[in-house]
């Protein structure tokens, strides 16, 4: 009985660790990403394109990225490491990463760079990239030859997918039992650059040519809640069902990039599902977004999954969790955009270092966890030199983490909650932020010679708070006046959490490091003294509502900075 007992046990110990794969799981109205079982925000960063294919390099990068606090790295392999020969794979580099983030306790997210890589064949295989007849490349309206590999070439997609497949069954023999490597991304910023779609004969066929059924069936059932651009698109051509795509959805670029995005879908599709079917981790696809809000095909590259292409990308591929993006502007309104019920957030690149952003991480990271309350962040180039031990980026993942534990026993409903000062091209300039939590309401203002300004707000219980932030004076409202006539403060505390999560008390607050008897201070600096982009505070609040009949003088004169 006993060996049937053990047996047994095996088999049970077995069949849980299969079912405790990375997966992504609803938590309240939101989604996060789960490691062996448990919810896991990913406090990340992604290095820089090729900065992983140097193992020796690594090693200092990911000591300094434990360091400055992350628990995921986002590392690129490629089709032309991992097969230097047609069928003949070499894993060293995947071993090495794993083996890296291991002896570290973080996890890996890889990006796969296979035919596409920022739109063009960058990462290839030297047989690949050589062989232009085999492996056919796009076409120019004009009939000049692009660099790019076409989407109609089902020898690439076919050798593409062998290859991954490989890397993922050799993920499941070295990693199935660790879930070191949490999620993979297929292809980078895929799409066509320089023209809006492919003109190569394949294409020009394919699109005289129906509408799938897939997207056609598509676009029927969740007629009411498609982007307002593809559903835009099909209504002024009649909402037609049958045709071909210029008949569907019009003879411009419009058009041509929703061709296009059905073909790139198509191919990473199969690559997802044979991905899977070796190891079936989290996949994702990333989207070049462009600088302006709105940019044309071709400008971006066209089909990508960029937000208005989201509803093709789902007909197109079922076997991918989720579209990210890569935000470099308009961070705000592209987390909403790329926000859904059916694709989780997650910004794998954010933070434009070439465009001198090199400080705005932090506002981000915070905005991402609390605010849009996605399942991850990521600034791109985390390991180049501006990245050192003093950047701020550090200390707004150390309290994140510190704050961890209320921020998933309050993920996915109102009382998390976080806010920024806008900081680039695209957001409207303000100088006050209202957030308003149950009965309170809470003004933001920010220190107007702080660049960075930011932070974070955790309802704990019915009149208690949880602040973290940086270079904002926070005053308390009552949300509805009739009913309450004022909000003061009974008690503010600066603290932290212990390893257990349990609050510890470091001083009390008050008086010139509170904005009176109704506001706090982030940090609580006096006249405006310690603002700092590194400073940094956790603030524990309880608050009064005043009854109707009670009225509150605000009679503090003291300059808010």
């Amino acid at each position: 009985m006993k060996k049937i007992t053990f047996g047994l046990m095996a088999l049970m110990i077995s069949m849980s660790a299969l079912a405790e794969l990375p997966s992504l799981k609803r938590v309240g109205d939101k989604w996060l990403l789960h490691v062996d079982g448990k919810p896991f925000p990913m406090l990340s960063g992604h290095v820089m394109n090729s900065s992983s294919f140097d193992l020796e390099a690594m090693e200092s990068v990911w000591d300094r990225m434990k360091a400055f606090g992350l628990n995921t790295l986002i590392c690129p392999v490629s089709w032309q490491a991992i097969e230097p020969a047609e069928g003949q794979y070499d894993f060293t580099l995947v071993d090495g990463l794993i083996r890296q983030a291991r002896e570290r306790d973080m996890k890996l997210i890889l990006p796969w760079f296979g035919t596409w890589k920022n739109a063009r064949s960058f990462y290839v295989p030297e047989y690949v990239i050589s062989d232009m007849e085999r492996f056919p490349r796009m076409q120019r309206k004009d009939g000049q030859k692009m660099e790019y590999i076409s989407t109609f070439s089902t020898e690439a997609r076919d050798a593409d997918t062998r290859a991954f497949a490989a890397m993922m069954r050799h993920i499941k023999e070295v990693d199935g039992d660790e879930n070191t490597v949490i999620m993979v991304q297929i292809q980078n910023e895929v799409g066509v650059l320089g023209d809006s779609r492919d003109h190569s004969p394949m294409a020009e066929a394919a699109f005289a040519g129906p509408v799938p059924q897939e997207l056609i069936d598509y676009m029927v059932s969740n007629r009411d809640h498609l982007k307002e651009h593809l559903k835009t698109i099909w209504a002024v051509n009649g909402y037609k069902t049958a045709g071909t795509w210029g008949e569907v959805f019009g003879n411009d670029l419009h058009a041509d990039e929703i061709f296009m995005a059905w073909q790139y879908s198509n191919h990473i599709d199969r690559m997802a599902a044979a991905g899977k079917a070796e190891l079936n981790l989290p996949m994702f696809v990333n989207g070049w977004l462009g600088q302006k809000e709105y940019s044309k095909p071709g400008r971006i590259p066209s089909g990508g999954p960029v937000a208005r292409m989201m509803d093709v990308w789902k007909a197109g591929a079922p076997h991918i969790d989720l579209n990210a993006a890569d935000i470099y502007a308009y961070y705000k309104l592209r987390c909403e955009n790329f926000t859904r019920d059916d694709n989780p957030l997650f910004v794998p690149e954010a933070c434009a270092l070439w465009l001198g952003d090199r400080y705005s991480g932090p506002a981000k990271a915070f905005y991402t966890i609390a605010e849009a309350q996605g399942i991850g962040f990521a600034p791109f180039g985390i390991d180049h030199a501006h990245y050192d031990v003093d950047h701020p980026l550090g200390v707004a993942y150390h309290t994140l983490n510190n704050l961890m534990p209320l921020i998933l026993e309050h993920f996915g409903t109102e009382n998390l909650r976080g806010f920024y000062k806008a900081i680039e091209e695209g957001e409207p300039e303000e100088t006050e932020t209202s957030i308003e939590i149950g009965p309170y309401k809470f003004n933001v203002s920010y220190v107007p010679t702080l660049e960075q300004c930011y932070g974070l707000i955790i309802r704990t219980g019915e009149n208690e708070f949880i602040f973290a932030g940086n270079g904002a004076n926070i005053r308390f409202k009552p949300t509805n006046p009739d009913e309450h006539a004022g909000v003061s403060i009974r008690l503010v505390e600066e603290g932290s959490l212990d390893k257990d999560g349990n609050w510890v008390r470091k001083r009390l607050l008050g008086g010139d490091e509170t904005v009176a008897t109704y506001g706090i201070k982030l940090p609580p600096a006096t006249f405006g003294i310690g603002h700092d982009k590194n400073n940094m505070i956790i603030q524990r609040v309880r608050l009064y509502l005043h009854p109707p009949a009670e009225t509150v003088q605000e009679t503090d004169t003291t300059p808010e900075f």
